[in-house]
Order: C-alpha cells, then structure tokens, then sequence
C-alpha cells in the first residue's frame, strides 16, 4: 500500500506484489498471518476482482463462481484453491 502498510485480507491473508493482471482480476504473491494456520508456511497466490468491476454483480457473480469451481479441482499441475471470500 502507498503508506507501507500492507493488506490483510480477513485478518488472515497478507497481500504481497503484484505477479500478473487479466481483464478481470489481478494475482497478488501472499501470506498467512495467522501462525497456527496450516498456510503459515505456504506461498500463497491472492487472486482480486478490479476495483471498477466490483459495482458490477455480474462481474462478481462470475469471479466467486470461478472460484467455487476451482476449489472442486484437485491435480499436481493446478493451483490448489483454499479460500474464496465473499
């Protein structure tokens, strides 16, 4: 953040630098906070809607559907999704 704070995303993700942008959402390198959590010691991909897309319940609906899908999918050579936030 501008100020040097960092994000926390519900108390327990912590958005990093930025590692790639699309059309709909960017993919932020993250970390868990919580050091009890069994993330603590992962390294996590944050994906986040647009800010201007986020009025838009269409554009929301899609971004937590692609999300409620992804985290039905489990394969080495796919992401592991562990979270989806509303």
């Amino acid at each position: 953040m501008a100020d040097g704070s960092a994000l926390v995303l519900g108390g327990r993700f912590e958005v990093g630098e930025r590692i790639a942008s699309g059309g709909m959402a960017s993919v932020y390198h993250g970390t868990c906070v919580t050091p009890d959590d069994r993330l603590a010691d992962r390294p996590l991909a944050i994906k986040i809607l647009h800010d201007h897309l986020t009025e838009n319940p269409s554009f929301v609906r899609m971004f937590r559907d692609e999300g409620s899908i992804a985290a039905r999918f489990e394969h080495a050579h796919i992401v592991r999704v562990h979270d989806v936030a509303h």
